[in-house]
């Protein structure tokens, strides 16, 4: 069904291709025309980037050749002009170090140009918030599309890309879960397009502008489609999201004779996710369909791993199993590809060394001025005795500089120690709510034998009674009857006293003064006992909370050497986010849910795995990465530090040399998988 809904659009496609091969060859027949070598290079970067969008071997090759022509040339204009179109092909493809790398080679050359400066500046910083972005850096996003907007307004010639700025910066915003500002930079997007135009119908203006767009506004426009889609989706406005995106795939299909088909992928993929959350599953595999083939075909792996993604959710929900493994399959390949750790590292020591090389410019810059300084004042020496005054009022300055000086570092080392007050404050807070947690479930522990006691001691004074009435009736044999039960009531209030007498005593174990010593530990047991106390605790605090717990504890686990208090409270700050994270599912449920937490234990040959999964709401994979950091909190203010899952992480691997980590294969997951070595 599926190949037949994307014939039409391939026909679309492949006439599109023909419009391309066209334009191509008309870019070639410019360059055997071209009188001088400046030409050449421009019209044969303007092929390589034509070429990214369709066959990134040739737009490489390209881009190289115009690269190499330009640099013998000296020609720094065709050199950023390359630059661009090797960025535009290597961000095609997912290698998103090597256009980080091309982009930021490209700025010093941009910075000696005497012509058309900022707007080229601008457009590098545009490209590299873009890859910063990608990448999950935002702090470095937002600052690289500030630096795209000053550059344009310093240039006060392109106004349409002070409009992709500020794109990039709504974009950002919504990446990082702030729709509010990301509405707020993308009205004023919209705001100055109707301006520059002369109309207050804003919806219209995204439309009229296109007469006005250069060829590289052209190739991006429906980029500001699915931007205003993507707001309207934050905002929860679906159907204003779906008609924007359509918009976006309108604009785009409206002038054929257009090859940016890579950012019209990312209308398909938005479009197909609202149609899925709308229960339109086979439409939603339409769009995807088209957005993973075309993909596929041109090498758009950024594409092709959202819409493998959205493949595999869209053939889960229509219960295709087959189908759905195949596109979850094929995203791990893409995803290890693109984000692989080789890649991943070689990202890093780009960002760094560009942050070393602005460190040591600033530095440099400082030096600089340093230097200019001091020969201005050896002049002015030489020149006359009033340089003697001049020194004598520097001198006066400095001293009065020290001062303030030595008053800013004991302003900035009072606030340090208020600091790390704070911060001890917050991490004897978080111990004391685990302690809370403790005696919550430590108390309902203790309820139960208490209970027992003063049911069976009532039960008792109330037989006496009647077996002394037996005595004085003439009745011995019931009276040695009662005499029976009422041994038999005072073995269990023996039992249950053992038992209470046993949860004070493993209490006191737990309470007593941390020492750090590490002794022999029956893992289970510690697992299991943590596991009472924390569901018991839940329950001390909602009544009508219930969970169906499961275990699965490896019988064949040695003890290991380890300090139980500190793994018991791993264990405890686990299982409390669990349970959280169930009732809260619960409380938004209307009915159908079956709250469940399975804990296994595994002893593998050097290592013992411990599993504590829960079905409740899950964690997002955005900030999946972010669990472990200090004062990170999803909680609503006042329930929660944030130092829990870090303490963990601490006392795991730093403690222990053990590992933690968050399995979010499934969304309605969360699987913690503990893992401590066995010595």
């Amino acid at each position: 069904m599926l190949k037949c809904l994307l014939i039409p659009a391939f026909f679309s496609l492949s006439l599109l291709a023909r419009a391309q091969d066209a334009l191509i060859d008309s870019l070639r027949h410019e360059i055997v025309r071209a009188k001088d070598d400046t030409s050449k290079i421009i019209l044969e970067a303007a092929i390589a980037n034509y070429y990214a969008c369709y066959d990134p071997d040739s737009s490489f090759y390209y881009g190289m050749k115009a690269l190499q022509a330009a640099q013998s040339a000296k020609y720094l204009y065709g050199q950023v002009s390359a630059y661009s179109a090797l960025f535009f092909h290597a961000q095609i493809i997912g290698d998103y170090a090597t256009a980080l790398e091309t982009q930021l080679k490209a700025i010093p050359i941009a910075e000696r140009m005497p012509n058309r400066k900022w707007e080229s500046l601008a457009l590098e910083h545009m490209s590299i918030g873009f890859i910063y972005r990608i990448m999950g850096r935002f702090p470095e996003t937002m600052s690289e599309h500030r630096k795209a907007v000053e550059c344009i307004q310093q240039s006060r010639q392109s106004f349409l890309l002070i409009i992709h700025s500020y794109l990039g910066v709504s974009l950002s915003y919504l990446d990082q879960r702030q729709p509010d500002s990301a509405k707020t930079s993308f009205d004023m997007t919209c705001r100055m397009i109707a301006d520059f135009l002369g109309t207050d119908n804003v919806d219209s203006a995204l439309w009229n502008i296109w007469p006005y767009l250069n060829w590289r506004d052209k190739r991006s426009w429906t980029m500001v489609f699915a931007g205003k889609g993507a707001v309207f989706e934050a905002e929860r406005q679906y159907s204003s999201a779906e008609e924007s995106y359509r918009e976006g795939i309108r604009n785009y299909f409206s002038y054929p004779h257009y090859d940016n088909q890579y950012f019209l992928m990312r209308n398909y993929i938005s479009l197909a996710r609202i149609l899925l959350n709308a229960g339109k599953t086979d439409s939603c595999i339409y769009y995807t369909g088209l957005a993973f083939q075309t993909s596929r075909k041109n090498n758009f792996l950024h594409y092709e791993l959202n819409a493998a993604k959205l493949l595999a959710q869209a053939y889960q929900v229509k219960k295709m199993a087959d189908s759905g493994v195949r596109y979850l399959t094929i995203a791990m390949i893409i995803n290890d590809s693109i984000f692989s750790q080789a890649r991943l590292r070689q990202f890093q020591a780009i960002s760094f060394s560009e942050q070393q090389r602005e460190q040591e410019m600033a530095a440099a810059k400082e030096r600089y001025q340093s230097q200019t300084r001091l020969y201005g004042l050896l002049g002015v020496l030489f020149v006359s005795l009033l340089i003697a005054g001049i020194l004598y009022r520097n001198n006066r300055q400095k001293q009065k500089a020290n001062i303030l000086l030595n008053k800013q570092k004991l302003d900035i080392e009072n606030a340090l120690s208020t600091l790390k007050d704070t911060q001890n404050q917050l991490i004897h807070a978080e111990k004391m709510a685990s302690l809370g947690e403790l005696t919550a479930g430590i108390a309902h522990e203790i309820q139960n034998p208490l209970n027992f006691v003063n049911n069976f001691s009532e039960v008792n004074t109330e037989l006496f009674n009647e077996m002394e009435i037996e005595f004085k009736h003439g009745n011995p044999d019931e009276a040695f009857a009662i005499a029976g039960s009422i041994r038999q009531n005072l073995e269990k209030i023996n039992e249950h006293g053992k038992r209470a007498d046993s949860i004070v005593k493993g209490m006191l174990m737990h309470s007593r003064v941390h020492t750090g010593q590490k002794e022999l530990t029956d893992l289970n047991a510690l697992a299991d006992e943590f596991l009472r106390l924390s569901y018991h605790s839940m329950r001390a605090k909602d009544k009508s909370f219930n969970c169906e717990i499961s275990t699965d504890f490896d019988p064949g686990l040695c003890q290991l050497n380890l300090v139980p208090q500190d793994i018991g409270s791993v264990f405890m700050n686990i299982y409390n986010n669990a349970f959280y994270s169930i009732s809260q599912k619960q409380k938004k449920q209307n009915g159908g849910y079956k709250p469940q937490l399975e804990v296994r234990t595994k002893k593998n040959k050097d290592t013992i795995d411990i599993s504590i999964r829960d079905n409740g709401l899950g964690i997002p994979h955005e900030i999946a990465g972010k669990i472990f950091q200090p004062f990170f909190t999803t909680k609503p203010t006042g329930q929660g530090t944030g130092l829990g899952l870090s303490l963990a992480y601490d006392i795991v691997v730093n403690e222990h040399g053990g590992t933690i980590s968050l399995n979010t294969e499934k969304a309605d997951c969360t699987e913690f998988l503990v893992t401590l070595p066995i010595r």
